[in-house]
């Protein structure tokens, strides 16, 4: 399991969670922490820049990229003023085997952080069960309760979101060990190369 950093409790937000179930392979919902071209084609976020290239070590992978997304949900109509804003956000992504994956992601304009456990479980042949806890941190200061509350339910409503745009991708994608790829699918082939060793079958 991975080890959080030391922040006090009175700076943390309540935790949120949020469960889904859908069809697909745990390989591909960990992929999607460096594939950047999705981010821009499927989510259409700006500006994807990887930060800190790909790099693995043992059972342990990490990768740091930025963009520039959206604060609101799209379709959320109580919320236009945040619909149109958007905000510059870093996402620091360590993997823990295939299974579990700790995201943190920087706001400097907000001076908050977002802090993501993200569990994807398989729980029948091409079933994921796939599990997240959200955490806000205000570098300011503690927010009020309720505004706590609120923050860190829009930022897992958001994320939510992101995740059922990619669920009828995941679900259709078959795994392959050695993918063909397109010009800016990213560092995808090192990804595979750390995956296949949690793979019971590989071929």
């Amino acid at each position: 399991m991975p080890e959080l950093d030391a922040v006090p409790m009175t700076r943390l937000s309540r935790t949120t969670t949020a469960c889904l179930e859908f069809d697909g392979h745990p390989v591909a919902t960990s992929e999607n922490s460096v594939d950047l071209s999705h981010l821009a084609e499927v989510h259409r976020y700006a500006e994807v820049v990887m930060v800190r290239p790909f790099s693995a070590d043992g059972t342990e992978a990490s990768a740091s990229y930025s963009m520039t997304r959206p604060i609101g949900i799209p379709g959320d109509g109580r919320l236009p003023a945040l619909r149109r804003a958007a905000m510059h956000v870093r996402f620091d992504v360590r993997l823990f085997g295939l299974g579990v994956s700790l995201v943190e992601a920087t706001i400097p304009r907000l001076g908050a952080r977002t802090r993501q456990l993200v569990l994807a479980t398989p729980v029948a042949p091409g079933r994921i069960e796939f599990r997240v806890a959200m955490q806000v941190l205000y570098e300011g200061g503690r927010l009020r309760s309720i505004a706590e509350r609120i923050a860190a339910r829009i930022a897992t409503k958001a994320f939510v979101h992101d995740v059922r745009q990619d669920v009828p991708i995941w679900a259709t994608q078959r795994y392959v060990s050695r993918p063909a790829l397109a010009h800016g699918d990213g560092p995808i082939v090192p990804y595979r190369r750390w995956a296949r060793q949690f793979l019971e079958h590989d071929g």
